[in-house]
């Protein structure tokens, strides 16, 4: 890290603290300063200006080292750049982009701004391909595309960190991923990075770190540093996903810096310009012309007691293309994942899947809105009909195959062949644990392209499920 006497007497631009205040300072006496610069202090600290009032310069404190007024402060940078590169693969950082796994210094390729301005409309391309999460329900009801916006949302501890690292495992030589940890205890933050290394997914992941003793302005400024270095990466034309983990910690430290800026609170005590911060951060996902890469933008929104009404909640549903939600009850129930696949939705991400899939993805709504309705019915104690109780028995099969342990993800293919097997096969009797040995069998099959129901002959099905358990309609 650069040091103040270090550039002293470089011919930098010269100021002088006027005030400090918690978190906060005023500095006066630069010329043409601009927001977003990087201020160096006498003490080696770093402050990011936030805003300018005639003369004087509203200033964030980076990091904090005894600041006092009077001392003298430089211009740095007239905006701030985080450095970017491949070899920040594999590495653990802070908003700087200095490693902090205690392994050596990283070479940068380059420097970007961490706010740098989204792509206009008219530069977007279509989005083409499906981003495989390895779970059932999600690839097949909800499903996520490269370049697409998904909000995962749901209580603390209903399991969204383990849906996300799942996901991470499934990216393997098919994205690489930028992961923006906001907020956590340094625990939790030890336990993610253990498990990403102990799966081998660090080879292709970023871990931008701003945890819950860091400053506010490092929680404010993680996200938009962690996008620029995934913004690199798509450059490059290559598949990137970023997850913000999670957006309503962003939020809380953006409004606690707005409040000891003097800023006027809105609703929930969020500055007015809350929604235009997460906005501006999302719209930086997608794809583009002449790239062949994409930007995958995935949010965790953290909610309580399963209301999804709250401030923050809601503006980030109405910026991204759709939400995936946790829910508590389900979570309760234990269904893993506890996806509420009812209210959940990707409102793009079907254009990626092919005619057979999408036909088999109503065929399996349709399914869960019968076993829905026939659930709540037979609630009544009355005497079920068969065709009842044949809508409860698949809704049960379909629950049952959903039902995935951590670690256990399927490819698109692998779903292809459960969910056909389940929903266009007569499959008397079969229990949990029946479809646990389907799903176990499932992955010793050869690969079928464009695999559909004529390709599921009776020697397949024979080798599918457990003797004496199926039957052809």
């Amino acid at each position: 890290m650069v040091k103040f006497k270090d550039i002293l007497h470089s011919g930098v631009s010269i100021g002088k603290v006027i005030s400090v205040s918690d978190i906060t300072c005023k500095v006066k006496g630069f010329r043409n300063l601009q927001i977003g610069a990087i201020l160096l202090f006498e003490s080696d600290s770093l402050g990011f200006v936030k805003s300018i009032n005639e003369d004087e310069a509203l200033v964030l404190i980076i990091q904090m080292n005894n600041i006092l007024p009077g001392e003298i402060v430089l211009l740095y940078k007239n905006k701030f750049e985080v450095p970017v590169g491949f070899n920040f693969l594999g590495r653990v950082i802070n908003v700087l982009g200095e490693p902090i796994d205690r392994m050596n210094m990283i070479k940068e390729d380059g420097f970007r701004n961490i706010f740098h301005d989204a792509y206009s409309v008219i530069q977007r391309d279509d989005i083409v391909k499906q981003l495989e999460t390895g779970f059932i329900n999600v690839d097949n009801l909800i499903p996520i595309a490269f370049g697409q916006r998904e909000a995962i949302l749901g209580d603390n501890k209903t399991g969204k960190t383990a849906f996300i690292l799942d996901l991470i495992k499934n990216q393997k030589d098919k994205a690489l991923i930028v992961y923006v940890i906001i907020g956590k205890k340094i625990d939790e933050v030890s336990s993610i990075i253990s498990y990403l290394r102990d799966i081998n997914a660090m080879e292709y992941t970023v871990v931008v770190v701003a945890e819950a003793n860091s400053l506010p302005v490092i929680s404010y400024l993680a996200p938009y540093a962690g996008c620029s270095i995934a913004e690199y990466f798509w450059e490059k034309e290559k598949d990137v996903v970023i997850i913000y983990d999670d957006l309503v910690e962003h939020a809380k430290s953006y409004r606690e810096l707005s409040l000891l800026s003097n800023t006027s609170p809105g609703r929930d005590s969020y500055p007015a310009d809350i929604f235009a911060q997460h906005a501006h951060l999302l719209e930086r996902a997608g794809r583009i012309q002449n790239n062949k890469g994409s930007l995958t933008a995935l949010p965790i929104v953290s909610v309580y007691n399963n209301d999804l009404t709250g401030y923050i909640p809601t503006n980030i549903i109405s910026i991204t293309d759709g939400q995936i939600f946790f829910d508590k009850d389900l979570f309760l129930k234990g269904q893993r994942p506890a996806i509420n696949t009812s209210i959940s939705i990707s409102r793009i991400g079907k254009r990626v899947q092919d005619k057979y899939i999408q036909d088999l993805s109503d065929d399996l709504n349709l399914a869960l809105v019968k076993y829905s309705q026939s659930e709540k019915f037979s609630h009544f104690g009355t005497n079920l009909s068969n065709n009842v109780l044949e809508d409860i028995y698949m809704g049960e099969k379909i629950e049952n195959l959903f039902r995935q342990s951590v670690g256990e993800v399927f490819s698109l293919f692998e779903q292809r062949v459960l969910l056909t097997l389940l929903l266009y096969y007569d499959l008397p009797n079969l229990n949990a644990n029946d479809i646990d040995y389907i799903k176990k069998r499932v992955k010793e099959i050869n690969y079928i392209e464009n695999f559909t129901k004529d390709n599921l002959d009776e020697s397949l099905v024979r080798f599918l499920i457990p003797e004496n358990k199926g039957k052809n309609e």
